[in-house]
């Protein structure tokens, strides 16, 4: 596309005076003339999308709670589902099987911060549950709760991890990822069962 050509925000398209010799077309939208360099006109009304996320969202919705439009969705999904089931079994079976070997799968290194957040996680909820000894500085009870605040620190690094949190919602998670780590470096060497 030309830097000479300008559409107008009435919808009419024209182009500079500096090329006499350019090749003219109608705009089948607006009806304004455009330069013909192989492309079509680009006013605003083509560009301008058809329905926003709100009304694609609305209108799923209408559409799902039909039933026509419920067993329509069924369907896809159950064809969606066979159709991927040979792949979605081998990569299951395989991460199985790299994990029993050598502890991690392949999948585990794409995502590294979210399954270490994710597996540290469940391990300190776990050693909370079935520990029997605590650190001499502080009782039974107080070992439990710097436990789980870990456990709740990692988990919310997972889930920063794992989703794209581009909104206001990252900071409570940022700080309590902060405190968890916290927790960790200065009672990771009492972390005994």
């Amino acid at each position: 596309m030309p830097d000479d050509f300008i559409p107008e925000e009435d919808g009419e398209c024209w182009e500079d005076d500096d090329e006499e010799d350019a090749e003219h077309g109608v705009c089948e939208h607006c009806g304004g003339e455009y330069w013909d360099g192989g492309s079509n006109c680009t006013c605003q009304n083509e560009y301008a999308p058809s329905e926003t996320w709100d009304e694609w969202q609305a209108r799923y919705d209408a559409e799902e709670r039909t039933v026509g439009g419920w067993l329509l969705h069924r369907w896809w999904r159950l064809c969606h589902t066979v159709k991927h089931l040979p792949g979605n079994v081998y990569w299951a079976v395989r991460n199985f099987i790299q994990r029993g070997r050598r502890g991690w799968a392949d999948e585990d290194v794409w995502r590294l911060g979210e399954y270490v957040c994710r597996v540290t996680a469940a391990m300190l909820r776990e050693l909370a549950e079935t520990t029997d000894g605590f650190p001499p500085d502080v009782s039974y009870e107080e070992w439990q709760a710097i436990l789980r605040k870990m456990a709740d620190g990692y988990e919310a690094g997972a889930q920063l991890f794992s989703e794209n949190l581009w909104d206001g919602d990252v900071y409570p998670l940022l700080e309590k990822f902060g405190a968890g780590l916290d927790l960790m470096r200065e009672w990771l060497p009492a972390l005994l069962d």
